[in-house]
């Protein structure tokens, strides 16, 4: 898994490590309160971590600002509370995370195994079935009590 290291702030939570995740599925959401294409599939990322939250999933938004305006954390706050986002949110005010995932576009979803390994990711709003899907299977691995070779997941 890229380093969460370079987040200027944390909300929502004390700062996340590669550490303090070791052993969790954890989906990285990048994103900004300003993107329309990312306002439409917040929805379903909260619907994912209220529904496999429970299960081990670990959701974790990235904040990576469009414009300059987007990097001011009282703006940040403000709209997460209005949006309802409960889960970890990381301020990439300098797009260090950004950076150390390679990301390209919002919104993008990051899903890590719970050995800390990336095994998939898409950038966009569609292919919410097979994302769900890829989060299934790896909640799957992780709770499966034989340890197994990595099983392949939708393509």
């Amino acid at each position: 898994m890229p380093s969460l290291e370079g987040a200027t702030a944390w909300l929502n939570s004390a700062p996340l490590t590669r550490d303090s995740l070791a052993g969790k599925v954890v989906l990285i959401d990048f994103w900004t309160y300003s993107c329309i294409n990312c306002l439409r599939v917040l929805p379903l990322v909260k619907a994912w971590e209220e529904r496999y939250g429970p299960r081990g999933l670990v959701v974790i938004g990235v904040h990576t600002p469009e414009f300059e305006f987007e990097d001011d954390s009282a703006n940040v706050r403000a709209a997460m509370t209005k949006l309802g986002i409960t889960y970890p949110v990381a301020m990439d005010n300098d797009m260090a995370i950004w950076k150390a995932f390679n990301n390209k576009a919002w919104p993008a979803h990051y899903f890590i195994d719970a050995n800390g390994r990336l095994r998939h990711h898409h950038y966009g709003e569609r292919d919410a079935e097979k994302l769900e899907l890829v989060i299934q299977a790896l909640l799957k691995e992780a709770s499966s009590a034989e340890p197994t070779m990595p099983s392949s997941l939708p393509s």
